[in-house]
């Protein structure tokens, strides 16, 4: 199996977009008064450790944001995308690297959860979870 960065890049893209997708899940939930809440990102990740799906999901979402992190911090360094070195070029690269910073916490935040040292199983998921 050829894993290059390319690769890397979409399964890290697709975890961000599958991040963002709970979230939005989530809010549109509590919108309709259904089990959800209006969360961040580290909130819907602490959704998915209800079961045992989701705890697997959580698994791929921490490495698919890792997968993430190695993309905008190979962005910010090697510029494939021909940033240049003007200042345009130099901001949108400081921008990757932040990104890949702010994404690079989350991930630990994703590896916490599932490990078990991110929050217990019972006030954490009252939180998230809001019973009608």
């Amino acid at each position: 199996m050829d894993i290059n960065k390319e690769n890397i890049a979409r399964f890290g893209i697709a975890t961000k977009g599958f991040v963002y997708t709970l979230m939005g899940v989530l809010i549109f939930m509590a919108a309709i008064g259904s089990r959800g809440s209006k969360s961040g990102s580290s909130d819907a990740l602490k959704f998915l450790q209800n079961n045992t799906v989701g705890t697997i999901l959580l698994g791929i979402t921490a490495i698919g944001l890792v997968a993430y992190v190695f993309w905008r911090f190979y962005q910010a360094i090697k510029d494939p995308d021909k940033e240049g070195n003007d200042y345009k070029g130099i901001g949108n690269r400081i921008g990757f690297f932040s990104s890949g910073v702010f994404y690079g916490l989350l991930a630990f935040s994703a590896f916490e959860i599932l490990i078990g040292s991110g929050g217990g199983s019972g006030d954490s998921q009252k939180s998230i979870l809001q019973r009608p």
